[in-house]
């Protein structure tokens, strides 16, 4: 991920030039040498060139569009929102006012948007929108077509089931790439690719990129709080732990398009047992407000973390452009990420909900087990926490264009690293893709790295 401007209120990034390198070996009149060949994520999931609209509204302006193609781009959009009569009839109500807290927030991004957007304009960041405009009328086709690659499908969820628990230290090297695996071996072990360059592997009929230097354990949600969590620890704690839950919302409900939980289940996550005193913690958030007061009030509280400031992400297209309204009382253009700070756990008491099954522990017998404990210890040691090179700002912005895969959110590795010491530890958890550098938990980690996402490149 790119920062591409920046100033005190926000961030216009970049999280479309993701790439891995891998290295291919090559035989040769008997001598053995390496290509490299380079992958970057399919452009075409970042063609987002006008809102989202459902497909009746992009036939309509569609045809409304062609009525004159000379119009003025402000003529045009003017056209476009004028209402059929049908629809006047329909909309009898007036829509429902915001919130105060929906009005302050989409205030601020309206005013940060506004100024950073008109300057990434001067530098060609942006296409204007009258080129915009007539680039396309397919309401994004090319970005939901790309979207809507099988990839995996439910490979994982199907076996981790039955899967047994081995904690086994699986590393990863060339060898791997020469030979497809079944699924069972990349489930409850942890997996790493210590190495500098990314390797692709091939796991039951699929084929997968795993970037360098990076580690993965793939478990259910009660399988990891049940004790799996110990294969995660690293000496000292990460100082920075990123968290995606799958909140449950009416639109994956309509979509089916993962799995939710009960944002109580939350509480249960072993954090204490992850970080260190003064690790960042930072949580995706849906726009319920309800959620949104039960993570500050019972969930950070429990984990032990201050609230320190809420960002927002805005969703913007190629043109700059919202990808909704941004008053809208209903689909929100910004998703909110809340940012704490793991306070002195010397007061902390592990606690465990038996809501989960947290009774039953999961016995980690394994040839990694002693390096666990001793991660473990060290994580309780004293004077490990570390301070931040400068304060998080309050109410930042962050703006890009979206990925069309579902529930992918941008890389935050460099517009936090200012916050982070150097060569930070760092986890993400529910996570669906792999970075270089981190750690990451999911029960469909590998998800987004799947090859059908991504491209060769020169």
């Amino acid at each position: 991920m790119a920062v591409v401007i920046k100033d005190s209120c926000g961030a216009i990034i970049d999280h479309s030039d993701f790439k891995i390198s891998v290295s291919t070996s090559i035989n040769q009149d008997q001598f053995s040498s390496h290509l490299f060949v380079n992958y970057k994520i399919k452009k075409e999931l970042f063609e987002v060139y006008t809102p989202f609209y459902m497909e009746s509204q992009a036939q309509r302006i569609l045809r409304e569009s062609l009525k004159d193609s000379e119009l003025s781009h402000s003529q045009t959009a003017q056209s476009v929102e004028k209402e059929t009569s049908a629809q006047k009839k329909r909309r009898k109500k007036k829509p429902p006012h915001l919130s105060d807290e929906d009005e302050k927030v989409s205030e601020l991004i309206e005013r940060v948007s506004t100024s950073l957007i008109s300057k990434a304009t001067e530098h060609s960041i942006f296409i204007t929108s009258r080129n915009c405009f007539l680039q396309t009328h397919d309401n994004n086709k090319a970005s939901k077509l790309s979207a809507k690659n099988l990839g995996c499908g439910e490979l994982f969820q199907e076996m981790e089931g039955n899967a047994e628990i081995n904690g086994k230290l699986v590393t990863l090297n060339e060898k791997f790439s020469k030979n497809s695996h079944r699924s069972s071996l990349f489930i409850h072990n942890l997996i790493e690719n210590s190495g500098q360059v990314g390797i692709k592997i091939g796991i039951e009929n699929d084929t997968f990129l795993i970037p360098a230097s990076s580690r993965f354990l793939m478990s259910s949600f009660s399988k990891l709080v049940s004790g799996l969590y110990k294969f995660l620890t690293v000496p000292c704690g990460y100082d920075l732990v990123v968290i995606d839950p799958p909140w449950y919302n009416k639109s994956v409900k309509r979509k089916k398009s993962y799995c939710t939980f009960d944002e109580s289940e939350l509480c249960s996550l072993p954090l204490h047992s992850l970080t260190k005193t003064g690790s960042l913690i930072c949580l995706w958030v849906t726009n319920n407000e309800r959620i949104l007061s039960y993570v500050k009030d019972v969930v950070l509280p429990t984990w032990n973390v201050q609230w320190i400031s809420d960002w927002y992400w805005m969703k913007v297209t190629k043109c700059g452009e919202p990808v909704c309204d941004i008053r809208s009382p209903h689909k929100k253009t910004y998703e909110r990420l809340v940012i704490g700070q793991m306070m002195d756990r010397s007061h902390h008491v592990d606690e465990c909900s038996n809501d989960i099954g947290c009774s039953q522990h999961v016995s980690v017998e394994s040839d990694i087990q002693k390096t666990m404990t001793e991660h473990t210890e060290a994580n309780n040691l004293k004077g490990t926490q570390y301070e931040m090179k400068s304060s998080i700002p309050k109410d930042f912005v962050l703006i890009s264009v979206p990925c069309s895969l579902h529930s992918k959110k941008p890389f935050l590795s460099d517009v936090l690293s200012p916050y982070l010491p150097s060569h930070p530890k760092c986890l993400e958890m529910f996570a669906r893709n792999l970075t270089s550098g981190w750690t990451s938990w999911g029960n469909e980690v590998l998800r987004h790295q799947h090859i059908d996402y991504y491209e060769k490149v020169s």
